[in-house]
């Protein structure tokens, strides 16, 4: 009888182990996204001049026209985008972006 409360216990404790392991994994995830969401609510508004000066090196003409549609389009996608993040950071997929890069900055944090 000791045996199988021995089995039994070490069967719980790793269930225990593995099923901490996983919720701290989603809490990060859903911390990312309420990250990300955040950034990019409050700061879509940045993807216009940095469109129109990535698009200005190449041609000046070119920045004034399709930069600044581009910078936008761009700044109102990623401002939903980061607002739907924002307020869905519980439901998963947690970790896969929207948008590329992250944030008009890079990478979250």
């Amino acid at each position: 009888m000791k045996i199988r409360e021995m089995v039994f216990a070490t069967v719980m404790a790793l269930l225990t182990v593995g099923l901490l392991t996983t919720a701290v994994t989603a809490a990060e995830d859903a911390g990312k996204k309420f990250t990300r969401g955040a950034i990019n609510a409050t700061t879509g508004w940045a993807e216009l001049p940095y469109q129109v000066a990535t698009q200005t090196s190449d041609n000046p003409y070119r920045g004034m026209t399709y930069g600044f549609m581009d910078g936008v389009s761009r700044g109102v996608q990623r401002t939903l985008y980061g607002t739907w993040d924002f307020l869905t950071f519980m439901v998963p997929p947690s970790d896969k972006p929207v948008m590329q890069p992250e944030t008009v900055f890079g990478d979250t944090p």
